[in-house]
C-alpha cells in the first residue's frame, strides 16, 4: 500500500455505505409517517363528518320532537275550579 488511492476503498465504502443506509432509512421513516399522517387526516374527516351528520338528523328531528312533547291543556272555566 505505497499509494492513497490503495487505501482509499477501505474508507470510502464504510463511509458510502453509511450515507447511503442512513438516507434509506429516513426515506423509509419519512414514507411511513407520511402514511400515518394522512391515514389520521382521513379518520379526523371521516369523525367530523360523521358528528356533522348527527348534528344535522338533530336539528331535522327537534322540531318534531318538541312538537309531539307539547301538550296543550284546556283552560279551566271558574265553574271547573
Amino acid at each position: 500500500m505505497d499509494h492513497w488511492s490503495d487505501i482509499f476503498p477501505l474508507i470510502f465504502l464504510p463511509f458510502k455505505f453509511l450515507v447511503l443506509g442512513w438516507g434509506m432509512f429516513y426515506a423509509i421513516k419519512w414514507h411511513y409517517d407520511e402514511d400515518n399522517r394522512k391515514r389520521a387526516e382521513a379518520r379526523r374527516r371521516a369523525e367530523e363528518q360523521r358528528l356533522q351528520a348527527d348534528i344535522d338528523w338533530d336539528s331535522l328531528l327537534a322540531p318534531k320532537r318538541v312538537a309531539k312533547e307539547r301538550v296543550i291543556l284546556p283552560e279551566l272555566t271558574p265553574e271547573d275550579r
